[in-house]
C-alpha cells in the first residue's frame, strides 16, 4: 500500500498535465486567432482632389483602404456604401461612381437621393492596403450656396473572394468650401496671389488699423470659423513659406 501512495501524486500530476496541455494549446490558438483578426481589421480614407471649389465645379472624391499590414489586401468581388453630402450643394448619379483600378464592372447602382450604392464585379478586384477603393464625382450646383461644408463615403461592405465580409462605419469627413467664382482663399488684398501682404492686411484688421469688405473677410478667413482673427494671418503666413500647401486641413 505505501507504494501505491507513493505512486498516487506521480499519477496524479501526469493526469493534470494531459487534461491540462491541450487546454493550454487550445488557448494559445485562440489568442493567436484573434491576433490575426485584429491585424486584418480594415478602414477607409476619403480625400478631395482640391479644397475650395466654385458653383458648377467638379469634385473627385477618392476612397482608400487603410491596414495596419503593409502587405494586407483584398480581393472583392462587391462593394456597397453611402454618399453623404448635401444636396443643395452638389449632384451626382450612377456614372458618377468610378471602380477601383482594374475592376471588371458587372452592375452598378446609385441612389442619388440617399446616396447609397453597390458594385458587382465580373471577377475579384485586388485592392492593397492604402490603395484606391473607388471614386466618385460630385458637381456644384450652379446656386450652391457659399461656405463650408463636407462630403463622406461612410457605411462601406464589401465581400471578399474567400467568401468573407468586411464591413467599416466610417465618419470622418472631408472638408471642402465653396466659393464665389474670382474670389481666392487667402488673397485678402485682391492681387491674385497670396502673400505676407495678405497676412500683414489680416493683422492690421486684427488690431483695429484697417478695415475690410465683406469679399475681402471671406477671403481672410481661411480656416473656415466664421471669423477673422490672428490665426487666419499665421496660416497665410505658413501656406506662402511653403509649410501647408492648402487651407482646410
Amino acid at each position: 500500500m505505501k507504494a501505491v501512495k507513493r505512486l498516487t501524486p506521480v499519477l496524479c500530476g501526469l493526469l493534470f498535465t494531459a487534461f491540462l496541455c491541450p487546454y493550454e494549446a487550445r488557448a494559445q490558438k485562440v489568442q493567436i486567432k484573434e491576433a490575426q483578426i485584429n491585424q486584418t481589421e480594415w478602414n477607409i480614407e476619403n480625400k478631395a482632389d482640391k479644397s475650395t471649389y466654385a458653383p458648377k465645379d467638379e469634385v473627385l472624391l477618392s476612397v482608400y483602404i487603410k491596414n495596419s499590414d503593409t502587405a494586407a489586401q483584398q480581393e472583392i468581388t462587391s462593394l456597397n456604401g453611402t454618399l453623404e453630402y448635401d444636396t443643395s450643394l452638389f449632384t451626382a448619379d450612377i456614372a458618377s461612381l468610378i471602380p477601383v483600378e482594374g475592376g471588371k464592372i458587372q452592375s452598378v447602382a446609385f441612389d442619388g437621393t440617399n446616396g447609397g450604392f453597390q458594385v458587382n464585379y465580373g471577377a475579384a478586384a485586388t485592392v492593397k492596403q492604402g490603395g484606391l477603393l473607388l471614386q466618385l464625382k460630385l458637381r456644384v450646383t450652379q446656386d450652391a450656396s457659399f461656405g463650408r461644408t463636407t462630403i463622406c463615403v461612410t457605411l462601406m461592405e464589401w465581400n471578399t473572394k474567400e467568401g468573407g465580409r468586411v464591413s467599416v462605419e466610417h465618419r470622418v469627413p472631408v472638408k471642402i468650401t465653396i466659393a464665389q467664382p474670382g474670389l481666392l482663399t487667402g488673397d485678402v488684398n485682391g492681387d491674385g496671389k497670396v502673400n505676407l501682404a495678405d497676412a500683414k492686411l489680416v493683422m492690421q484688421y486684427c488690431n483695429g488699423k484697417k478695415k475690410l469688405n465683406g469679399r475681402q473677410k471671406k477671403s481672410a478667413d481661411v480656416n473656415g470659423d466664421g471669423k477673422v482673427n490672428l490665426t487666419d494671418a499665421k496660416l497665410i503666413m505658413k501656406y506662402y513659406h511653403g509649410e501647408i500647401k492648402e487651407f482646410y486641413i
